[in-house]
């Protein structure tokens, strides 16, 4: 009698739906959206958002793409009597130009726009350059945009100490006293990890290795002077790292002490030297003074 009774208490479920039963009088149904009814909202809401949502990027990119290409203009006014005309039908010219606006409409100041404005700009004003050049330039277009802040300026670190040199003698205060314009584009340099520093290697901006070869960076360390930006200050000829820091810290000579620890520290992490690409981005970046030379 009792299963029969059962038997009778039918359930008639919706889409989407569930019950339990619970008795012979009590029903519980939990209603709920289906697959079908989820798309539809989903669907609905895509149509009604997509178009705004479109817009809104649009006007960021346009933002960017137009506050790039006036900062172009000003760049390319300057150097109008070195303009080469006949590059712009250059069809490598004509790949990275748009490669660059591409990068940044993506990426906004995250893809060094100077920097990229530069290396446009150099292809304009360059008769007849070759091909070793134009690759490097080509490559560092490639690269520039995967780059943090912080990348840049430990390229413009090394470029600068390893790469530069005075054009005119100059005592250590001297020295200090012009390095003060070049600090802001540096002092993110310090922040450079050795994740970083493996980062930059894999893309092929330097090379080397990390740690490790303990009597290697010993040498390296200990070696008289390794940096050309003070090869014709008589007073460091003779000194190791560790001794130009040591006699600048003594002498209050803050932003030398900060180049020199700052590359000091990533040495004792693993011995990196720059490429050519990586050496043309820290030289785009640092945009030389006059009261400096660098090895082209």
């Amino acid at each position: 009698m009792l299963d029969k009774e059962f038997q009778n208490q039918g359930q008639f479920i919706g889409d989407g739906s569930t019950a339990a039963q619970a008795g012979r009088d009590v029903i519980i149904i939990n209603n709920q959206p289906s697959y079908s009814t989820i798309k539809e909202i989903f669907v609905d809401l895509l149509d009604q958002n997509f178009p705004k949502l479109l817009d809104d990027a649009m006007d960021i990119v346009n933002e960017r793409t137009q506050g790039f290409l006036h900062s172009l203009k000003l760049k390319i006014e300057k150097m109008e009597e070195s303009i080469h005309a006949s590059n712009l039908k250059e069809p490598n010219f004509q790949y990275n130009f748009q490669k660059v606006i591409v990068e940044v409409a993506r990426k906004g100041e995250k893809a060094n726009p100077d920097i990229l404005a530069d290396m446009i700009l150099k292809q304009l004003t360059t008769e007849n350059i070759d091909d070793v050049s134009s690759g490097i330039i080509d490559e560092a277009i490639k690269i520039v945009p995967s780059l943090m802040k912080k990348h840049i300026h430990y390229l413009g670190l090394k470029t600068l100490l390893h790469e530069f040199r005075l054009n005119q003698p100059m005592s250590p205060d001297e020295l200090d006293q012009l390095l003060d314009s070049y600090l802001d584009k540096l002092e993110l340099a310090s922040k450079i990890t050795a994740l970083d520093m493996s980062y930059l290697s894999s893309l092929r901006l330097t090379f080397g290795f990390i740690g490790g070869v303990g009597g290697f960076i010993a040498s390296k360390i200990k070696k008289s002077n390794p940096y050309q930006l003070f090869s014709d200050i008589d007073v460091f000829k003779s000194m190791s790292i560790e001794e130009i820091l040591s006699y600048c810290s003594a002498k209050g000579l803050g932003r030398i002490t900060f180049l020199v620890q700052t590359d000091y520290s990533h040495i004792k992490e693993g011995m990196y030297d720059l490429t050519l690409i990586g050496r043309t981005v820290g030289s785009y970046h640092l945009n030389k003074e006059n009261t400096l030379d660098h090895n082209e």
